[in-house]
């Protein structure tokens, strides 16, 4: 029965690479593959067993928004038709209605040129806004339009033209990638801002530059989120988007805790317990490592390259507590790593049962990993070291395999998730921890959509600004501002809006005090 067991798991996996194999034919030749929508039975409406709702409104039962905080352009007074003499008048009724003004708006400036007594001459000066011959308020809507409404340029292009404004391709791409450095720091502050945060969540996504296939990681919180396309998704690759440009490799006691948990660092480590304090800044580390410390395997070279990023961001403030979650791909394994249950459910959804016994307790299993999942999210709003108690010994009568001679599949999947214990239940020593990987996946999904209609980036520069324009939008709408207004507000230099970075850490702070506040009471009220 073992062995049954396991063949039908084995077929399963070979079913599946077969489905995926034949949804990149279809890819390939242009046509969409299947899709695939399996039921989330941990999060979201009807997620909880049958009969228990999720004390949200229904679809079409949420209640209407009242318009407030319009800004009326002009009042028009009507007054009845044929009214009789002697009518009084009392009062009159609001009847609101919103338009749009959309159309050109063209403005010549003279500037004049005056001759001075000296014979010299003096010009008028543009207003400091203005850059090239298109106006804050266009550049606005057109990288609007392509990053928030996901519009391609050539339709972008057509609705201009439709409009009488007279431009090119050329001008329209140069206006979405050039010219934008401004909004490339504010996106780095984005990134610094999260870090010091001490808690971020990560995914990547597949994308397409120069005909390619790379990848967007995203790094994101509920405040903020942080895009980056890369053409790698390897550890190396997490650690320099994390270092944010910096070539510094910097060999200390944290290079040297890194290398102590890896295996085959003990030569490295005791090549660098004589060079403690090496710093190397170089765009080739390869090729430093090897004038520094003589031949290196590829192996060891790997772990030379992450031991040095991982200590210089380090020393340049990201907290060595830095928590991340993630869906436990092993590139995010560093520093404190805390995993998605709602993915850790999925591989109990993929089991093939061999027999109908089997069935009913992978049911069983899962139903107990949404009751689990639902005592971790009341845990994290009022945490008690009973209840954590309690959880840690449900985690054990779980996924402690019981019976290893007839479900052996089923023991087989328990125990990778008990290897994985300390990483799933991170969130009963710090009850701020995520349990799942939801809003990273959120903005990989955007980010995917978008490469889907516009089919991926063909310069460097191009790639870049998807990158910015997409941070800033995403977190631009986390915090509640207007992308457009953003926009505005930087084009013209008004700088009203406060930076980015600036309002995600007001945030931050204000959750961790009300945290604080939280836990003194409960520790209160125990006492």
């Amino acid at each position: 029965m073992n062995q049954l067991s396991l063949a039908l798991q084995a077929i399963a996996n070979q079913s599946l690479e077969i489905q995926v194999l034949k949804d990149e034919i279809a890819r390939l030749k242009g046509t969409s593959p299947r899709p695939k929508l399996p039921p989330n039975r941990l999060e979201g409406q009807g997620s909880g067993p049958a009969g228990k709702g999720d004390g949200k409104p229904g679809r079409g039962k949420h209640p209407r928004k009242n318009k407030t905080g319009l800004n009326f352009q002009r009042t028009v007074r009507l007054k009845p038709d044929n009214l009789p003499e002697g009518a009084k008048y009392k009062g009159a009724s609001k009847y609101d209605v919103q338009d749009i003004v959309y159309q050109a708006f063209n403005t010549r400036y003279l500037l004049e040129r005056w001759e001075l007594p000296d014979g010299t001459f003096v010009h008028g000066n543009l207003p400091l806004h203005i850059q090239g011959h298109y106006g804050a308020a266009l550049r606005a809507h057109v990288i609007q339009l392509a990053h928030s409404s996901r519009v391609p340029e050539e339709l972008i292009l057509e609705q201009l033209r439709s409009c009488k404004i007279a431009i090119s391709a050329g001008q329209l791409s140069k206006m979405l990638t050039e010219d934008h450095d401004a909004f490339h720091v504010e996106k780095e502050e984005i990134l610094k801002a999260a870090l010091e945060s001490g808690q971020i969540q990560t995914d990547d996504v597949g994308t397409r530059h120069k005909a390619k296939n790379c990848y967007t990681n995203v790094i994101c919180g509920e405040f903020f989120v942080y895009l980056s396309t890369t053409d790698s998704k390897s550890r190396i690759n997490f650690l320099t988007i994390l270092a944010q440009g910096r070539n510094e490799y910097r060999f200390n006691q944290d290079s040297l805790d890194y290398l102590a948990v890896h295996k085959g660092a003990e030569k490295l480590i005791q090549r660098l317990s004589i060079r403690e304090g090496l710093v190397i800044n170089t765009q080739d580390p390869e090729k430093a490592f090897f004038d520094e410390l003589g031949y290196l395997n590829a192996t060891e070279m790997r772990l030379m390259i992450e031991a040095g990023l991982f200590a210089s961001l380090i020393e340049h403030g990201v907290p060595r507590d830095l928590h991340i979650h993630s869906d436990d791909a092993g590139q995010f394994e560093l520093f404190k790593n805390s995993l998605c249950w709602i993915h850790e459910e999925r591989h109990y959804r993929k089991l093939v049962p061999a027999q109908p016994e089997i069935a009913v307790e992978i049911e069983k299993v899962r139903d107990g990993i949404w009751q689990l999942y639902k005592d971790l999210k009341n845990y994290k709003e009022a945490p008690t070291e009973l209840e954590r108690i309690r959880i840690s010994q449900s985690f054990e009568d779980l996924f402690r395999p019981k019976q290893p001679s007839l479900y052996q599949v089923i023991n087989n999947r328990l125990a990778l998730t008990y290897a994985k214990r300390n990483r799933l239940l991170v969130v009963l020593d710090r009850p701020t921890t995520p349990l799942h990987n939801n809003l990273s996946e959120i903005a990989g999904r955007g980010a995917k959509v978008k490469s889907k209609i516009s089919g991926g980036t063909r310069s460097n520069l191009g790639r870049r600004a998807w990158d910015t324009f997409g941070s800033l939008n995403l977190t631009c709408r986390r915090l509640g501002i207007s992308f457009y207004d953003f926009l505005m507000d930087r084009l013209l230099g008004l700088n009203k809006i406060a930076r980015l970075g600036e309002v995600i850490g007001e945030r931050i702070q204000s959750i961790v005090t009300r945290n604080a506040v939280n836990d003194l009471a409960i520790v209160l009220n125990v006492a």
